[in-house]
């Protein structure tokens, strides 16, 4: 499947899956969940700077071998 990304048709070569959480998820219930699912790429992306620095450190702890990418506004990152 295909979509639209910068004004270029470009294909999708995973699988996406959606999820919802509440914006007043705990801390404890997201590190929780993220230990569930043991990604191997895990990107924080939405709040505040400390808030996903703290996430990132918690998750650091309970799964060393899981990548973790808090990106930065015009740094490249590559999630291949």
């Amino acid at each position: 499947e295909s979509f639209d990304f910068g004004g270029q048709k470009v294909k999708r070569s995973c699988e996406l899956e959606r999820l919802r959480f509440s914006a007043h998820a705990s801390l404890a219930g997201l590190i929780d969940y993220i230990v569930d699912v043991r990604p191997k790429t895990l990107v924080i992306m939405h709040g505040e700077v400390d808030a996903c620095d703290g996430l990132a450190y918690a998750v650091s702890q309970r799964l060393p071998g899981t990548r973790i990418l808090i990106p930065r506004k015009g740094v490249p990152y590559s999630i291949g």
